[in-house]
């Protein structure tokens, strides 16, 4: 895991250099990014380039009340530190909530307080060769008909994909909603 956040400002850091630990989440698109399309999570501020530079670069999303306890906004930069020392900066483009749910609030900060949204290029080169990091890649596909998934699941297979690893549909949920 990450932590180690603080906000710069002013060549210091700013409140307190904080240390967590974090969630750090990549997307490869905005199709991807079920928590939002599912209606899960709502920007609630976002830079107005934020679409078109979210995927390359050093760009992240987080959540409403990490933003405010840090006291960051947009364009803040934030420093996210691995076990080893090596930092990564991250320039902050959107600040996201929850959406009220049956939950309890604590379940609800829990859930999303510390996931920090980037772009899966970043992740993997944070990932990559640094054994304090525990990474898992779970690809979303995004299909415009379910009656094509089961080729597309052999396809994978066919293609490599060790017999190990599951693709699995979420046809049930989307026919549900």
């Amino acid at each position: 895991s990450l932590g180690g956040f603080g906000r710069e400002s002013g060549g210091k850091n700013q409140p307190g250099n904080n240390s967590m630990d974090f969630t750090l989440t990549g997307y490869s698109s905005t199709e991807s990014m079920s928590e939002f399309i599912d209606g899960k999570y709502k920007m609630t501020e976002i830079a107005d380039n934020a679409w078109e530079i979210a995927f390359n670069g050093n760009y992240v999303f987080i959540n409403q009340e990490l933003a405010t306890y840090n006291e960051l906004g947009l364009n803040s930069k934030i420093i996210l530190e691995d076990s080893n020392g090596t930092t990564y900066e991250f320039e902050v483009i959107g600040i996201y909530e929850e959406n009220d749910s049956d939950e309890s609030s604590m379940s609800r900060l829990s859930n999303s307080l510390n996931t920090i949204i980037t772009n899966a290029k970043a992740l993997i080169e944070i990932d990559n060769g640094n054994e304090t990091i525990t990474g898992k890649i779970n690809p979303t596909f995004v299909i415009d008909d379910y009656n094509n998934a089961e080729k597309i699941q052999d396809a994978f297979y066919e293609k490599g994909l060790d017999e190990t690893y599951i693709v699995e549909t979420n046809e049930e949920m989307a026919e549900a909603g």
